[in-house]
């Protein structure tokens, strides 16, 4: 009886020893995995802060356009069309084709 008592007690620990050891094989694992993506990891944080600093370079940039924008008089009327007896004056007093190339 203290036999069997003793060889179970001799089973647990090694199953516990196994286990113990397949956690750390799975730590390990992690870490191999972990050390792996950490340069994507650093990379992908090295291209967000470089698109940072270029938001930051150009926003005094749109800031300066949008405040010429707003300051800048509104660009002029177009030119009012001419009247239209120039137009009968040559058809009246010259070729008929006159008419349509000076209208």
């Amino acid at each position: 009886m203290l036999l069997l008592l003793l060889l179970l007690l001799l089973l647990l620990l090694l199953l516990l020893l196994l286990l113990l050891l397949l956690l750390l094989l799975l730590l390990l694992l992690l870490l191999l995995l972990l050390l792996l993506l950490l340069p994507l990891l650093l990379l992908l944080l090295l291209l967000l802060l470089l698109l940072l600093l270029l938001l930051l370079l150009l926003l005094p940039l749109l800031l300066l356009l949008l405040l010429l924008l707003v300051l800048l008089p509104p660009p002029p009327p177009p030119p009012p069309p001419p009247p239209r007896l120039l137009c009968y004056y040559y058809y009246y007093y010259y070729y008929y084709f006159y008419y349509y190339f000076y209208c």
